[in-house]
């Protein structure tokens, strides 16, 4: 069955929306549930939300299975699909609403995933429907669907950027109405149930989100229901704090919370974690203010600061300035000249509206500069020295990603990052860090002791540049970039003493004695045990203090293994996988089950899976490793998504020209090329890195999307020839359940990104996607046919 072209054209646009609103609605949704769930948690929804993709593509396979194609009528079920698709987008979000109220904490995990399932079931139906019923017009369907799915992407940070979450979700239910409209106008039929369903669905998206545009309809999301979050103690503790006002963006949602019971300080949110403090400042540094004057007394991180010479006191770099609270103390210690970098634009927006209370931290105070950005990727790409550079208490952890795992962690903390920062301090300059709790304060000298040891240091000669002030909660870890006098060391340790700290967690050079400092870290210090004893010992007590280098940067992964929600996804998503590879073979009308399938069955399944694993494995490892280039978490999520998907949908269309007969060696073709550019990356993406990385952020956009852009139309042919290759063998009908198997693939193709990348790194992430291609080569040259070599065409 073979369209016309105005027709056509018409299921493209629709195919388009959906895909669109596909990407869209995940971005969307990985924002919306990280206000009311831990980020890991979220993780694990979105992902195991994309297996309804995968399920209604399946459910089309069997609803198709024996059914003549004349017997099928497509146009009126897609817009059926798609339209039922677009309301149940409606309802997502009162239904997230309302399990976040009725059960607030992680065992409602299955309650989202049934509220949030269907609009993916619904339209992976609609999808795997438009592929089965023509696939030999597959290119430019992908090719429609891979660039639908690119502009969602960057839609939907619009969306986030201007009207928010929320309404954003109902603009994508407004497309996916429009899609099934267009669907139903395709099919050129009478007035029916399945095109009033289809022409309803249209209007009454836009009614809602007038509706909402207007205020006459607020849906709101609880916010500190959940006791996991920091802000519910914030707001139902015995402070009594209340939500002043909330920003969002793309970044996520950000909120500002103030205290009845003390009205010294306020706190930021970024999606009811990551707290950031703001306090109350006169904007004198010689009257500060109560506030300001406490918090000098009592916040462990101004400790470091009263043993400054003068001569160190020139200049700072704080790195996750937050609520301003670094810079105020920075400035109370008389530093001269601070250069804040925050990542979070809507926390420096917030500052600076609230200037009024807070001093002007972000506005009126002489020698501070402000930079909105990436902490790490600011200092590789400044040529400035400071005598200071200050992180306080720096959570990476938040989810921004729909990959969840995959850019949640920054590059603030590694064994790479720690060099950068000694080559950014002047001589006899230091680094502060202000911890959450002992665990950190070892991966730190962990990774101090992994960056000098590059420079021939050994262990007691790294503990001569280290302090450690042990604190509950907030420990204080100092690495200097020279070694620590003794006179010094001793006059830190009694005012150490004075001040009630910690002995028996704290650590000063030249002070050996256990009872006095660390018994592990003096024994390292004396040269009794080496640090990599320490490692032994932490772990033996089922924590993970291991060096993390910018391949694998996970600094917050304590936990011994992978995390629960890693497993959670990766075994799911497995089991998915084998269910679906397995349960049409054995549900076969043919006897004999099993032996009925045959190694033509095989190789297309490995291939089709191997193409959702591969994909998954490669996008997921270049988002974190442009990260750093790129230098803006939310940036290099939507440059990457839009550069690759739309150059994979280029290459999507451009299959389409390939000849039958020469299908199988374009697949291999394509997937050597694909290959050939993931080894190159691995190899040079470094080196170009490095080259560029001082250019402004206009031209390293462009050199990211330049980079993306072959690799893309590599990747984005292999899937249309393959399913054209299933038409020509005559065996359209296993379309659907191909396609669901590819949809699973990807989800478990995240999940195994990042648990590659926890225990190996994301080089080896990269180059397992290459090797997922590299099968696919062996199945398409070892036989020429992904199937039977019938060339009968069945589409």
């Amino acid at each position: 069955m073979a369209p016309d072209r105005a027709r056509l054209g018409l299921i493209l646009a629709a195919v388009f929306l959906i895909s669109a609103s596909g990407l869209g609605l995940q971005i969307l949704l990985t924002r919306l549930l990280s206000v009311v769930l831990s980020y890991h948690f979220v993780f694990a929804v979105v992902s195991l939300a994309m297996l309804g993709l995968g399920a209604g593509a399946l459910l089309i396979h069997f609803y198709l299975r024996g059914r003549p194609s004349a017997a099928v009528r497509p146009l009126p079920t897609l817009s059926v699909l798609t339209a039922l698709a677009a309301i149940t987008t409606l309802v997502l979000v009162e239904a997230i609403a309302v399990v976040a109220r009725v059960v607030p904490g992680a065992e409602a995990l299955p309650l989202y995933l049934v509220a949030m399932a269907p609009p993916f079931l619904l339209s992976g139906a609609a999808l795997a429907l438009a592929f089965r019923t023509w696939p030999r017009a597959s290119g430019s369907l992908y090719g429609a669907d891979l660039i639908g799915a690119a502009l969602g992407s960057a839609g939907a940070v619009l969306g986030l950027e201007l009207v928010g979450g929320v309404q954003a979700t109902f603009v994508v239910a407004l497309a996916l109405g429009a899609a099934a409209l267009l669907l139903a106008l395709s099919a050129g039929i009478r007035t029916s149930p399945p095109t009033a369903l289809a022409a309803g669905a249209l209007p009454l998206a836009a009614l809602v989100l007038a509706a909402t545009s207007s205020g006459l309809y607020v849906p709101r999301l609880p916010t500190g229901l959940n006791p996991e979050k920091e802000i519910h103690d914030a707001l139902f503790g015995p402070f009594g704090g209340g939500i002043l006002e909330t920003l969002w963006s793309s970044f996520g949602r950000t909120d500002l919370v103030a205290f009845r019971q003390d009205p010294g300080y306020m706190d930021i949110y970024i999606d009811g974690t990551a707290g950031t403090p703001m306090y109350r400042f006169s904007g004198d540094l010689e009257a500060p203010g109560t506030a300001a004057e406490r918090l000098a007394a009592e916040f462990p991180g101004f400790f470091p600061f009263r043993f400054l010479d003068d001569e160190h006191k020139r200049s700072a770099l704080v790195i996750g300035s937050g609520g301003g609270r670094d810079i105020l103390l920075a400035k109370l210690a008389g530093i001269e000249r601070i250069t804040a970098v925050e990542v979070n634009p809507d926390v420096v927006e917030l500052v600076r509206r609230y200037r009024s209370y807070n001093g002007g931290i972000y506005t009126g105070l002489d020698g501070v500069d402000v930079v909105v950005a990436e902490g790490r990727s600011f200092v590789k790409r400044s040529d400035e020295r400071h005598d200071v550079i200050f992180m306080s208490l720096p959570v990476t952890n938040t989810s921004r990603s729909p990959e969840g795992y995959a850019l949640t962690e920054s590059f603030l903390l590694t064994t790479e990052a720690v060099l950068d920062y000694l080559g950014a301090l002047t001589e006899g300059g230091q680094l502060i860090v202000v911890a959450h709790d002992d665990a950190e304060i070892l991966r730190l000298i962990a990774l101090a002791r992994s960056a000098l040891a590059a420079g021939g240091l050994n262990d007691r000669a790294v503990m001569e540049r280290i302090y450690v002030l042990g604190s509950f909660p907030y420990p204080v870890f100092v690495l200097a970039s020279e070694p620590i006098d003794r006179e010094k060391a001793l006059a830190i340790h009694a005012a150490a003493l004075r001040a009630g700290y910690s002995p028996s967690t704290s650590f000063v050079p030249h002070v050996t004695r256990p009872d006095l400092v660390s018994p592990p870290l003096a024994a390292v210090s004396a040269g009794h045990i080496s640090f990599e004893r320490v490692v032994e010992l932490a772990r033996e007590a089922g924590q993970n203090v291991r060096p993390v280098g910018d391949d694998s940067p996970f600094f917050y992964h304590f936990e011994i293994g992978w995390p629960a929600a890693i497993r959670l996804v990766f075994w799911t998503a497995a089991a998915a996988l084998a269910v679906f590879a397995l349960l049409p073979i054995v549900l076969r009308r043919r006897p004999k089950g099993f032996a009925a399938a045959g190694t033509d069955d095989v190789r297309a399944l490995l291939v089709f899976t191997m193409l959702g694993i591969g994909f998954m494995l490669v996008e997921i490892s270049l988002a974190q490793r442009f990260l750093l280039f790129i230098g803006q978490p939310v940036l290099t999520l939507a440059i990457l998504l839009a550069a690759l998907l739309l150059s994979a949908g280029l290459g999507s269309l451009a299959s389409a020209r390939v000849p039958a007969a020469h299908i199988e060696s374009a697949i291999a073709s394509a997937a050597l090329a694909a290959i050939a550019l993931i080894c190159a990356y691995a190899v040079m993406l470094p080196v170009i890195f490095e080259a560029f990385l001082g250019e402004l952020l206009p031209v390293r956009a462009v050199i990211m999307a330049g980079l993306l852009a072959p690799l893309g139309i590599a990747l984005g042919m292999p899937f249309p020839l393959a399913i054209r290759a299933l038409s020509h063998a005559g065996q359209a009908e296993q379309v659907p359940w191909m396609w669901a198997l590819n949809g699973v693939a990807s989800v478990f193709g995240s999940a195994a990104a990042i648990a590659l990348a926890l225990s190996r790194g994301f080089t080896e992430v990269l180059l397992a996607g290459a090797a997922c291609y590299l099968l696919i080569i062996f199945i398409c040259l070892g036989r020429p046919a992904l199937a039977r070599s019938s060339r009968a065409d069945v589409s």
